[in-house]
Order: C-alpha cells, then structure tokens, then sequence
C-alpha cells in the first residue's frame, strides 16, 4: 500500500527567515543561495501568529498548554500558554504551516491545526482542545467468533484555519489504535466532544485490497462514530477477497418444475470474455467453475421455450466470502443470501420470469470499459439495433479557426475563433447472447480524452417495433505517455519570452509592435501525469528580477490517481488578436505547443507577476516533488527549477 510521505525539503525553517538576497548570473539554485544567507534576515517581512487555547467542553481557558509550529521540516521549540494566551513571531510570509498544541503532563490529547501565513499579525482566536481516555474493543471474525488481528483504526481530530483548501493532503496527525495479542482487545485514546468517523485499515497485507469488511450488526452501517465506541464494545468484520475454488450448479425451471436444457447460459468474470455452461443432461444442471476472488456474473439471455412463451433475461451476481458464496443483485430475488458450500458445490434453482413487457424491453445494464475502450449492454429481450440511433462522441473536441486559415469562411483576419464541439467516432457493433448482449467498439483505438457511447432506440425483435431507450455511459482514456518530471512548465502567459515577443504580427498582419499582457504565471504539467498514482509538488521558493525569495506552499496534484487540477488547452495567437470564444480554459499567450496541459495556478501574487527569466534579470521557481507511477510503490522525490518563460 502506498503511503503518503513528507517531501524532503531543502529548506530548514531557520532559512525561512533568511529573506531576499542577490542572486549572481551564474547562480542558478535557489536553495543554495537561501542556505548561503546568513546577513539578509531582516530584510524579510515577517508574520506573528496569537491566539488562545480553550478546553472544548467547558471554554475555559487552559493554563498548561504549550504550542509549537512547523514550517518546512522543522519543528519550533514549545512556547508555553501563559493564561491560555500565545504568540509566535518572525515567521516567514506565504508559508504552508502547522501549528500543535499540546500538554506537558498529558491532561489533554494533542491537536494539529493547519494553515497559511500571511501578512503582518494574525489573530487564530480560540484552539479547543479536550482531554481523552483509553477505549478498549474486540474484533470478531463474523460467523466464527474468533479475534481478528493486524487490523487498525484511527481517525483525527486536526483543523484548518480560513477554509485552507490543502488541509486534507497534508494531514498527518492521526490517533491510532494498537492491538494486545495476549488479550485480543485494541485499544484507541477517545476524546470528549469529538464526533468523528473511525477509519478502518482492513487490508492486513497492504496489497491495496480489503481482506475484511465492517458492517454494523444492528443498523447494517459499514462505519462507526468515535463517539459511539465504549469499553468493551465488540465490532464484527467478515472476510472479503477469498481466493477459492468451487463448483456452481444451477437449474433453470419453469412453473411446473420442469427443467429447460440447453440454454445459451453463460458466466462472466470480466465484460469482454463470456464462458459457456457445461450441461449435464443426467442431472440436468449447468455448470459453472468459480476459481479466485473476483465476482462471478452469470448471464441468462431471454429465451423462447417449446411453447412460444417468452422469458425475461436474469443474472445471478456471486462472490466467495467467509469458507462460502454471497449472491447479491440476482434478478431473482428469492437468491440473494449467504450459502455454505456442499462439498465444495453452491446449488442454485432459478426460475426465470415469463416476460410481462408491452412494447418495450428493460435495460438490464450499460457501461462503457476503460481497458477494452468498448460499450457492453444487456437486454431484457431480443433486440435489433436501430441505423444512427447509436452513436460514440469525443466530448469538448477543440477547434481553432483563424482569420488566415480559409477565405471563404466567415472569420474575418485579425480574429481567431475557439469553439469546444462534440465529435462522432467510427464504431462498430455486435450481437451475442441470443441477441441480448450488445457490444460497441471504437473502429480504431481511442487517443487521451473525454468520451460517451449513447442507444437511444432498439428495435424489438419479436415484434420489429422502434422503442426508445436510455442507455449512456461516459469515460475517460488517460495519456499513456511516460511522465517526465522535466516536462514541466513555469510560464507567465504574457505573450513574451526571455523578453521577446513570441507571435509578432497578428492574423490581419498586423504588427504586435510593444503590446504585452500582464503576467499570469501558473505551473503547467504534462496530461501523462494521468499515469501516476500520486504526484506532490513544494513551492520551497521563487527568485523575482535576481532576488530569492523563500516560501512553502504544499500542492497534492495527484491523490490515489485522481487528478486534482483542471486541464487547459493553450492556442498560441498575437497579444493584438481578436478572440471570439465562450470557455474560459483556454490560455492564448504562453511559449508553450498549442496542446492540451494541466494547470496548478498560485495565489501567491508575487509569483504570479514573475518576469521572463532573462540572462540579465534572473526568474524562477523551485519546486521540490514526489510521485509514484500507477502500479509502482517506488516513490521518486527530487528538486527542480523552473525558469519563468
């Protein structure tokens, strides 16, 4: 299981209160110059911090406090409370910290609250704080009654000031539970007045899957309040991803007990590859071999008997869990508990549904598969599929269209139209499954993007009537690309690099002549970072017109592979050019290929206002980083800096 760790930043915080220093044209590391300051440090604007410390239950101040910060790495040595009272001075400005009240004698249980320096002095207001006691529980294997160890439970009680938005990537303050092996009681510090949720760590053997579940006996809640947690309290998991072997034997019957034989019965334990039943005409049963730990999908397809009745499509969905089989969402009801194995056989009866629809047939499923890139949909009943009322669309596709481009369109020189449209895909379509089961494909694989498959008509095979229907699923194809750490980009968006205009004359020919924009600097990052699982960059400092300034700003752009930050397309047109669009995620005046990116923007306004580095006039921006790839537990940490294009 990969775990979140501290960058290895190489700024102490001694050096935060270094300030602004002189950077020599053949300098080009922030961090050593900041590390080579010992004389600039009242150059440097600083920050003071006040604020009280207050027990939560009554609101009386406490007298035993003591408070310390962290910015960068380190820790400040403990300033004591006096009367509940505290004051932190000479921090630096724009600065990622935590803050950490606790007691000297343990009367309270500490607690972490997070935040960002600004300017001057800033009032905190009131810490609250509680104290805790020892809680002690066992944990049963559900059904068996026997202790469960290597398990953990945790949960937090640390804050943010303002709304600071990076508080849940950074925290690291956690209380968690240990576990007696001689008792087999965990124990965890509850504090009074808290209400948070217990997180559970179920994966004993950090393969990044579940080995148990919780699920509350009385209420069926898969999660537990700290609040509601008391001595001796019993907590029952079950066990999950069971890798077994066994036997599914299933009859298929009708009303008066009679068996169908032969039917297009078929398991599947993944969407693209279906297996068909072994029947065995002595017993008659279908046969089916579970062997691993992934859902088994048993597919019935509507079917007609010897007397022209009609029968609704079913589907048995089953797992292996605790020595037995869980069926669950089965399209016949009566199926749906926990079964014990016979010898290693689960024995299933069904009997399907005479099929009760007027004109128009249910859409049992739809979805559309990442991996395979196609569309899977399965019927209540035969179907046909209906010309053009199926359809794949590229979602957002970016068009450009300049004024040079074509003389007979209806964009005049000079301007440069940008429209977002979504465009149709070539696919293709089968049937299988007595007609049942349909599958879309892309008639060639898709490149990164944002995608839909839509039926919005079928055709009923018994009957040849067009009915409407709602079947859509949307996806995502990730760049595949290898990352690259150096791809990323500093770029001011101000129409200029290294101080030289980048589109010199307009689509009207017109020269650009002094015209700039503003500086609007934002980190620019590569779309393959859709390939890692977790990616973090520190603002460790910038240097603006050949002074380095430092600071610590944390930013999460990948957690558990979702990306968080927004893609952005750049267009790259002259500053004196017309722009006609309505979407603001494009940007128009970078150094960088016309593409599509993703953007972290900083709302440190001195950084956004960075010049183009230049030999003369030095600009850029240090970033310490670390990231995995997905299916990688290496983590890869290191240093970069970025010159401001």
């Amino acid at each position: 299981m990969l775990r979140k760790s501290a960058i290895a930043l190489a700024i102490s915080s001694s050096f935060f209160l270094s300030g602004c220093l002189e950077v020599e044209d053949n300098n080009d590391d922030i961090v050593a110059a900041i590390e080579n300051n010992t004389d600039a440090q009242a150059e440097l604007e600083s920050v003071t911090l006040t604020g009280s410390v207050k027990h939560l239950l009554t609101g009386e101040s406490v007298n035993n406090a003591q408070v310390s910060i962290k910015i960068g790495n380190d820790w400040s040595e403990p300033v004591a409370a006096s009367n509940g009272l505290f004051e932190l001075n000479e921090l630096p400005k724009n600065s990622d910290f935590v803050l950490l009240v606790s007691s000297a004698d343990g009367s309270f249980q500490e607690r972490a609250f997070y935040g960002k320096t600004n300017y001057g002095i800033a009032q905190l207001g009131s810490l609250e704080v509680s104290s805790a006691e020892a809680v002690q529980f066992e944990v049963l294997l559900n059904g068996e009654n026997t202790p469960v160890a290597g398990l953990e439970f945790s949960y937090s009680i640390s804050t943010a000031f303002n709304m600071y938005n990076e508080f849940s990537n950074r925290n690291e303050h956690f209380i968690r539970s240990t576990y007696n092996a001689d008792t087999g009681m965990y124990s965890i510090a509850k504090v009074a007045g808290f209400t948070d949720l217990l997180l559970m760590d179920l994966d004993v053997d950090n393969d990044a899957v579940d080995d148990f579940s919780y699920n509350n006996q009385s209420d069926s809640i898969s999660q537990i309040n700290i609040s509601e947690l008391t001595n001796g309290n019993t907590l029952y998991v079950s066990k999950t991803a069971e890798n077994a072997k066994f036997e599914v034997r299933v009859s298929v019957i009708n009303e008066l007990g009679n068996t169908f034989d032969n039917l297009n019965f078929v398991s599947l334990k993944n969407l693209t590859k279906g297996t068909p039943a072994t029947f065995d005409a002595d017993s008659k049963e279908y046969i089916f071999e579970y062997n691993g730990s992934s859902k088994m999908k048993l597919l019935l397809p509507s079917f007609v008997d010897s007397s022209g009745n009609r029968y609704d499509t079913g589907e048995v969905n089953l797992y292996a869990t605790n020595g037995g089989v869980s069926v669950t969402n089965s399209s016949f009801n009566n199926l749906n508990r926990f079964y014990e194995l016979d010898d290693g056989v689960l024995s299933l009866v069904i009997k399907p549904r005479v099929s009760s629809f007027s004109s128009r047939p249910r859409v049992v499923s739809a979805i559309a598969d990442e991996t395979s890139q196609n569309f899977y949909m399965f019927m209540e009943a035969p179907i046909e599929l209906v010309d053009s009322a199926a359809s794949l669309i590229k979602k957002r596709q970016i068009t450009v269209v300049k004024g040079t481009d074509d003389e007979n369109d209806f964009i005049a020189q000079g301007v440069t139209q940008i429209s977002f449209n979504d465009v149709s895909v070539p696919f293709t379509s089968s049937l299988k499954f007595n007609d049942t089961f349909v599958t879309l494909s892309p008639a060639a694989p898709l490149v990164g993007g944002h995608y839909e498959y839509n039926i919005e008509k079928v055709s009923v095979k018994s009957t040849g009537e067009v009915v409407n229907i709602s079947a859509a699923s949307s996806f995502r194809i990730a760049d595949q690309s290898p990352f690259d750490i150096n791809q990323l980009r500093w770029d001011n968006n101000n129409g200029l690099t290294d101080g030289k205009t980048i589109v010199l004359k307009n689509t009207a020919n017109e020269d650009v002549g002094f015209k700039r924009k503003s500086n609007n600097g934002s980190l620019y990052l590569p779309a393959s970072i859709a390939t890692l699982s977790h990616f973090k960059v520190n603002l460790l400092g910038y240097t603006a017109n050949g002074k380095v300034n430092p600071a610590l700003i944390e930013s999460t752009i990948v957690s558990d592979g979702n990306i968080n930050i927004s893609e952005i397309n750049t267009v790259s047109v002259a500053v004196n050019e017309t722009i006609l669009i309505d979407d603001y995620s494009v940007d128009f005046y970078t150094s960088l290929p016309d593409r599509q990116w993703y953007k972290l923007s900083n709302n440190t306004y001195q950084i956004e206002n960075l010049d183009d580095n230049q030999l003369s006039s030095k600009n850029n921006v240090t970033f310490g980083y670390e990231y995995a790839v997905k299916g990688s537990s290496e983590i890869v940490t290191g240093k970069i800096t970025l010159p401001v294009l």
